[in-house]
């Protein structure tokens, strides 16, 4: 399907609650509203000592690889800023 055959998007409601953002987001994919996203402000430490693994789908995986390697930086290091 291309971006002419997409069907229209739903607009990002104001939510009251967490739980339905989380509903809306269990039911639309967050890929399509990139347009619409802003960068979230986190602090990272230098030196680190846990770390988390965050299950994501291919598409998105590869936007962070290919982003990080135009940082000069491997897609498991890469911190999202600059």
């Amino acid at each position: 399907m291309n971006a002419k055959q997409r069907p229209a998007k739903d607009p990002i409601p104001r939510f009251a609650a967490r739980e339905e953002e989380a509903e809306f987001w269990d039911t639309h994919d967050f890929t399509d509203y990139w347009d619409e996203l802003e960068p979230a402000n986190v602090l990272f430490s230098p030196n680190l000592t846990s770390s988390i693994l965050l299950p994501l789908d291919g598409g998105t995986l590869s936007h962070t690889y290919r982003h990080a390697g135009a940082k000069g930086v491997k897609g498991e290091t890469w911190s999202g800023r600059g």
